[in-house]
């Protein structure tokens, strides 16, 4: 019998989702504070989200042995689907949408809300993620790992060039996510070297190599040419600096405080309900405010439109617990 590896605690990854989250919720709220650069620097959202699935993919999978069936990965787009779909159905609820025409459409061109966009790739690169894992993992040599990456860039690049359903926006239009196909891969090359992010001059590294490259993405403007979907070169580098800039300083100074870390780890707890839900809680509570565009009123939506979605999130889960005990 195959043997199951214990999980271990991965309180980083839960921080990066947790500044990916509120990186995508600032994004969206760029009509309450209007400064471009603000919003430039948020551009490594879904591309730093991408990475961390490819690196929690090769987690569960892992954690099963290295060996999973077609009912695992129907159950991985299961929990990712069916809370999109309740989701897309309240959002219509919303918005009036009656007719099931329309919410059909909604449904199945992942465009009820504009975010929702993401779970039509995400779902694609999920589907493959075992293939990918036993592709990764087929030997260790370092020089065989450095041509597969040559070939997955490639492929992402080739991906990239040619849409399969124009009307999708951005990564959901192109096969696979296009270039966000290739950070899905670093995410599952990412878990296969994991040791390395536990290496304290690795991580000293990682930590001035990345302070040195925002410098020079800050002083050439490069920040700016980042924002593309889907991601470009300039956003590839932008978002590995943001992972080894987030890694290394919580791996050197913020790893024995986790309590200071928890306004922002539960954060990327919820990060689904957080991604589903907080551009409708933005619409509510927008026309309930006056239509003065403050930093008041960004910071009051910015918290609310993360925490709101949480606090229900964790009602759910308690009464859906409560009941089952009954």
């Amino acid at each position: 019998m195959t043997e199951i590896s214990k999980p271990k605690n991965y309180l980083w990854l839960d921080l990066l989702k947790g500044i990916a989250m509120i990186a995508v919720v600032v994004d969206h709220l760029f009509s309450y504070y209007q400064n471009l650069t603000i919003q430039y620097h948020t551009g490594f959202h879904v591309s730093l989200f991408i990475l961390i699935a490819g690196f929690t993919s090769a987690i569960s999978i892992q954690n099963r042995g290295g060996v999973v069936n077609f009912y695992y990965i129907c159950q991985r787009i299961k929990k990712v689907f069916i809370p999109y779909l309740i989701a897309t159905l309240i959002y219509c609820l919303y918005f009036g949408y009656f007719d099931l025409a329309t919410i059909f459409k909604k449904i199945y061109t992942f465009s009820v809300a504009g975010p929702l966009y993401f779970v039509f790739f995400y779902i694609q690169l999920i589907s493959i993620s075992y293939l990918l894992f036993k592709i990764i993992n087929h030997q260790k040599s370092k020089l065989f790992d450095l041509l597969l990456i040559i070939i997955f860039y490639l492929l992402s690049v080739f991906f990239n060039k040619y849409k399969i359903i124009n009307s999708f926006y951005g990564g959901s239009g192109v096969l696979f996510g296009g270039s966000f196909f290739f950070l899905f891969i670093l995410g599952i090359f990412a878990k296969k070297y994991e040791q390395i992010f536990e290496n304290k001059k690795i991580n000293l590294g990682l930590l001035f190599s990345s302070l040195i490259l925002l410098s020079v993405y800050e002083f050439f403007d490069l920040i700016s040419k980042s924002w593309s979907n889907p991601a470009n070169n300039w956003l590839l580098g932008y978002t590995l600096i943001v992972l080894s800039l987030v890694v290394s300083v919580y791996q050197l100074f913020l790893k024995k405080f986790p309590n200071f870390l928890k306004p922002i780890t539960i954060v990327g707890k919820n990060s689904l309900s957080v991604f589903l839900y907080h551009t409708l809680v933005i619409y509510i509570f927008s026309k309930l405010l006056t239509k003065s565009y403050s930093l008041l009123t960004f910071f009051y939506l910015l918290l609310t439109s993360i925490y709101l979605p949480i606090l229900f999130s964790t009602l759910y889960r308690y009464l859906k617990l409560k009941s089952s005990h009954q």
